[in-house]
C-alpha cells in the first residue's frame, strides 16, 4: 500500500483535488511573504480571476461563427471588470448577499493598495475603515475568536481565504447554461 503525504491528506479531508490545494497554499505563502501592498494586489487578482471563470464556466459560450458576438469578459467588455462581474455573480444568483458585499470591499481595498500612494498598509485608516465592515468574519462568531481580527491584515486575509474557498468550490460545482430550444 502506498503511504499518503500531508497534501493527500489534508485533500482528502478537505474534499478538494490536491492540484487546488497546492495552489492556494502556494497564495498563501505568498501572501505571507508580501508586502501589505502585494498581499492586497495578489488576493484580489486571484479572487477576481477565479470569478472569471465561474462566470464563463456558467454562461453560454459565445458563438465563433458570428462576428457581431460582443465578448463579454474583455477589458472593454460589459463583464470586463471585477465589480462587474461581483455584480452579475449575486444578480443571477451564484453568490449571496455576504459573499457579494465582502467581494466588493476586497475589491475596493485591492485598488486603494494598486492605485493608492506610497506608504499605504492595512494599518492606515482609510483600509482600516474598509476592513472593519466585513461581514462573512466577524469578531463576534464563536468559531473566528482564535483569529486576532483587531489586526486588519489579519481580518482582510482571513475573508479573502475564506471566499477564496467559497468560490474554489463553486467553481467545482458550477453547471454551464444550456441554450434554449423553442
Amino acid at each position: 500500500m502506498q503511504e499518503k503525504n500531508i497534501e493527500d491528506i489534508i485533500a482528502e479531508i478537505l474534499g478538494l483535488p490536491k492540484k487546488d490545494l497546492i495552489y492556494s497554499l502556494n497564495i498563501v505563502l505568498e501572501f505571507l511573504k508580501g508586502t501589505d501592498r502585494s498581499a492586497a494586489i495578489l488576493l484580489g487578482a486571484e479572487l477576481d480571476n477565479l470569478l472569471l471563470k465561474i462566470l464563463k464556466k456558467h454562461f453560454i459560450p459565445k458563438k465563433r461563427t458570428t462576428t457581431n458576438d460582443i465578448d463579454l469578459f474583455a477589458p472593454s467588455g460589459p463583464l470586463g471588470g471585477f465589480a462587474a462581474r461581483i455584480e452579475i455573480a449575486f444578480r443571477i444568483g451564484l453568490i449571496n448577499e455576504i459573499v457579494f458585499h465582502d467581494l466588493h470591499l476586497l475589491r475596493r481595498i485591492r485598488n486603494r493598495f494598486a492605485h493608492g500612494t506610497h506608504g499605504i498598509t492595512f494599518n492606515s485608516q482609510s483600509i482600516n475603515d474598509l476592513v472593519v465592515n466585513f461581514r462573512s468574519i466577524t469578531k463576534d462568531e464563536e468559531h473566528f475568536l482564535t483569529l486576532d481580527l483587531t489586526k486588519p491584515r489579519i481580518h482582510f486575509q482571513s475573508v479573502a481565504a475564506l471566499i477564496l474557498g467559497y468560490l474554489m468550490h463553486l467553481e467545482r460545482k458550477i453547471k454551464p447554461l444550456k441554450t434554449k430550444k423553442y
